[in-house]
């Protein structure tokens, strides 16, 4: 016997099942919509979006300090939107959840291409996976935390291998920090290879 109720729920289930995934770019969209509706007092439907750029900036800032301010020198990833509101263009720049309005350009690290951004989040994810395997947890256990530049005086990145044959630099890379039970990791990349620095011992 046809039972309508659960045939609405199967109905409902395919079509939350259908909904497409909220990109990066959508939430970094709907992030600078929400800021700059709060700092103009207007709608959010007032405010229409008409550029969205990857972006990196060399500071905690997103490159959106005034002049003369304090800001952490760390690598800032995240999108420079352009919106419109009432016929005036702003620039906001975001980073995850946060936001600027930067209405001065910013300094740019550099704008990075997609093969770019896919090699540093594969990187990443290299340097979650091999603090999980060491600590013996999940890697969803594992929180990313923020990135900052690093320069090393050769390839040991700071943290040199026994019997490893160093190849003098300087060598640029980034320090990305991991998160777990409270404790904070660190690992040294050249953006070829990660390591964990300074050495995690076995627990």
């Amino acid at each position: 016997m046809f039972k309508p109720t659960l045939a609405i729920l199967a109905l409902g289930a395919c079509a939350q099942a259908a909904e497409p995934a909220v990109t990066p770019q959508a939430q970094a969209a709907l992030r600078a919509r929400e800021v700059l509706a709060q700092a103009l007092h207007v709608k959010l439907q007032d405010v229409r979006v008409s550029r969205i750029e990857a972006r990196i900036w060399n500071d905690s800032g997103l490159g959106c300090s005034p002049p003369g301010s304090m800001a952490a020198t760390v690598i800032s990833e995240g999108y420079a939107v352009t919106a419109m509101v009432n016929g005036r263009l702003h620039l906001v720049h975001v980073s995850g959840t946060n936001a600027l309005v930067c209405e001065r350009g910013g300094a740019v690290l550099r704008r990075p291409d997609t093969a770019r951004s896919a090699g540093l989040d594969a990187l990443m994810e290299q340097a979650r996976q091999d603090l999980a395997a060491r600590l013996g947890v999940d890697a969803v256990h594992i929180r990313l935390g923020p990135l900052r530049a690093g320069q090393w005086p050769d390839s040991g990145l700071g943290c040199p291998q026994e019997g490893e044959a160093l190849a003098p630099g300087p060598v640029e890379g980034l320090v990305i920090s991991l998160k777990h039970a409270g404790r904070v990791y660190t690992y040294h990349t050249d953006r070829k290879a990660v390591r964990p620095c300074p050495a995690i011992e076995t627990e």
